[in-house]
């Protein structure tokens, strides 16, 4: 995430602003994917998609991928 975030000037560490709850599924969650997943659900990205799951097998829809890029680009105001 700080790689990608640094290249384009958005304020982004690679810390949580918080300590966010662990999914129902986070072991399911691969390690190279673990501290980005928790950044997100810090930062009010992604919540999820029911029942406290992440899905990270599953396939976001148009929507949800909408509702990512909102979150994400209006993270700082």
């Amino acid at each position: 995430v700080s790689d990608w975030s640094s290249d384009c000037a958005l304020p982004i560490s690679d810390e949580p602003k918080a300590d966010a709850p662990d999914f129902a599924d986070e072991n399911s969650i691969g390690g190279y994917a673990a501290q980005a997943a928790d950044w997100a659900r810090a930062n009010e990205i992604v919540g999820g998609v029911g029942d406290n799951k992440f899905d990270p097998a599953g396939s976001a829809t148009r929507a949800q991928t909408a509702v990512i890029l909102q979150n994400f680009l209006t993270l700082n105001g």
